[in-house]
């Protein structure tokens, strides 16, 4: 379910090809951009969990790992607004 959640803008942009300027050209820029960008992202975001708690602290919180690694720079503001 959390694969169908993330991905499911790149259906977005398929959608908006008839809407888009010469789609045959910005139809894939729009894709590979956006896959770039989310690789990226989930990258970005495995470095800063990785970096912020040891691999201990991220087996145990498996379903709040996100949050449990906001904590020690935001604090409890930081679990709680990455938990909502």
């Amino acid at each position: 379910m959390v694969i169908f959640v993330a991905y499911e803008g790149f259906e977005l942009i398929a959608n908006a090809a008839s809407d888009m300027e010469s789609p045959e050209k910005n139809l894939p820029k729009a894709y590979y951009y956006s896959v770039i960008f989310v690789i990226l992202l989930y990258f970005i975001i495995a470095v800063v969990t990785v970096g912020s708690l040891p691999f201990k602290g991220i087996a145990t919180a498996q379903d709040y790992v996100l949050a449990e690694a906001a904590s020690p720079m935001l604090g409890k503001i930081g679990f709680l607004i990455i938990t909502v």
